[in-house]
């Protein structure tokens, strides 16, 4: 996958999650296990969704809101 400037944010086909936790693996500490994201830390990595074996996971570009909310340290 190429790196693009546009930071994308990870989603979830919520009916495919099998709640394994192998997203909440997520360097950036930006997973919870229901799943949900935090927008404030999630950098569109994209290891979550390569983690996640049951193909749930997703990137989707980001709102608005949530490109302002991200914190990037």
């Amino acid at each position: 996958m190429d790196l693009t400037p546009v930071k994308k944010i990870s989603a979830v086909h919520a009916e495919l999650c099998e709640h394994c936790g192998n997203c909440t693996r997520c360097p950036y500490l930006a997973i919870k296990l229901v799943p949900e994201t935090d927008p404030s830390r999630c950098t569109g990595c994209s290891i979550c969704v390569q983690k996640c074996f049951a193909q749930a996971l997703y990137l989707r570009d980001r709102t608005a809101q949530e490109t302002a909310m991200l914190c990037e340290a």
